[in-house]
């Protein structure tokens, strides 16, 4: 994380990503729910195979915070590989992320920002400082299952990332030549998250210390 969003996030605690929820209070369940505190900068890190390197998007039916973007394996392909973000790509924005009703949203709109899509898919062949790499495409290993988790409804409030006042330092490379699936027909993999923020520093403490007591596994 920049230095800069770590003093932004000082005091806060840090974001929690919880798989299979459903809402003590019933409004509603969701297969993975990001929840902060109001205001976090945040970033966000894919794990995906690729055969070369995959491709990936982080994308709301509103706005775009990664269009494309590549990670490449080099010289050794078929492999998982983790890609942390920190920004936009077409701006050098932080990604912090805030309730609905601080940014005037209507309500028709709030999923419509809140449920962000990440997909990946297979690069298999591609150009990087002069140099060729291409290797015959292998079909990925099985996802993990996921354990489920209970989220105090009362606790937390819908919330939408959005672009921070602040910027990153983060820069992205450059390759050419790609030769890659068809990002929509053949993707790798697509994770739907749902973002939430603590009503205030007491709900997120109170609800983070039973994500973290005894039966801290429900919460995997």
């Amino acid at each position: 994380m920049d230095e800069e969003a770590k003093q932004r996030y000082k005091g806060k605690f840090e974001p929690y990503m919880v798989k299979n929820v459903r809402s003590s209070n019933g409004l509603g369940a969701y297969d993975n729910v990001v929840v902060c505190e109001e205001g976090s900068i945040i970033e966000i890190t894919i794990n995906s195979w690729g055969t070369c390197g995959y491709g990936y998007s982080i994308c709301s039916e509103r706005d775009v915070i990664i269009d494309k973007l590549y990670v490449t394996f080099g010289k050794t392909p078929r492999r998982t590989v983790s890609s942390t973000i920190r920004r936009y790509q077409n701006s050098s924005n932080m990604i912090t992320v805030s309730n609905y009703k601080s940014l005037n949203l209507p309500t028709s709109q709030i999923v419509e920002y809140q449920k962000v899509w990440i997909k990946s898919w297979d690069v298999y062949q591609y150009t990087e400082n002069g140099a060729d790499f291409k290797t015959e495409v292998a079909p990925p290993p099985p996802p993990p299952v996921a354990l489920g988790a209970l989220l105090p409804g009362e606790s937390i409030i819908s919330a939408i990332p959005h672009k921070a006042d602040k910027l990153s330092a983060q820069t992205f490379g450059e390759i050419s030549d790609v030769k890659a699936a068809d990002s929509d027909r053949d993707a790798l993999g697509q994770v739907v998250l749902y973002f939430f923020v603590f009503k205030d520093h007491e709900k997120a403490k109170q609800v983070i210390e039973v994500i973290n007591g005894p039966d801290q596994d429900n919460y995997s």
